[in-house]
């Protein structure tokens, strides 16, 4: 077993050393400045300005740009997470992307009416599976909309289909 300073030493970077790791590692995914910070604290890179010259000049050479990285995590995380709009704006706000950048991908990326038939999809299974569980409808429709709206959808959205949901199967 390795000591704990052989490891942490392992694990820092000179600055070029983490900006060619970088320039590697976002060739092959889409990431954040912040992605790319919590990157460069990890290698041992802590001094704020060196990580901003290392982030710039990720920027100017093409490898760091929010714009797609906002796009990309839209995308995925309407299609593979299927996340509701309102989960997906605060997953970009978490990783530091401006608001107008949020809005642009949302705009061009989100397909609502593909999020809600999946979330309606998904919402029908769950109430097929819980509702032999369920001691009631009330608390069978609570914990369905609990369930939506972790995911980040709307009140207004989740509501509708959960009232078409309930008066089909009654």
């Amino acid at each position: 077993m390795q000591s704990r300073t052989k490891i942490e030493k392992s694990k820092s970077k000179t600055p070029e050393q983490a900006l060619s790791t970088l320039e590697w590692l976002c060739s092959k995914m889409e990431r954040s400045a912040s992605d790319a910070r919590r990157s460069l604290y990890r290698w041992g890179i802590t001094e704020c300005r060196m990580q901003d010259c290392i982030i710039e000049k990720l920027r100017t050479d093409g490898f760091i740009d929010h714009r797609r990285y906002a796009g990309a995590y839209v995308r995925d995380k309407m299609i593979g997470g299927r996340w509701g709009e309102a989960k997906i704006r605060a997953g970009l706000r978490a990783k530091a992307i401006e608001s107008y950048i949020i809005d642009e991908a949302i705009e061009q990326n989100f397909e609502k009416e593909n999020a809600d038939t999946k979330l309606e999809t998904n919402l029908r299974r769950q109430y097929e599976k819980e509702k032999p569980k369920a001691e009631n409808n009330y608390k069978l429709r609570a914990k369905l909309f609990r369930r939506a709206a972790s995911q980040g959808f709307d009140i207004d959205t989740i509501n509708a289909i959960l009232e078409r949901i309930f008066n089909e199967k009654q």
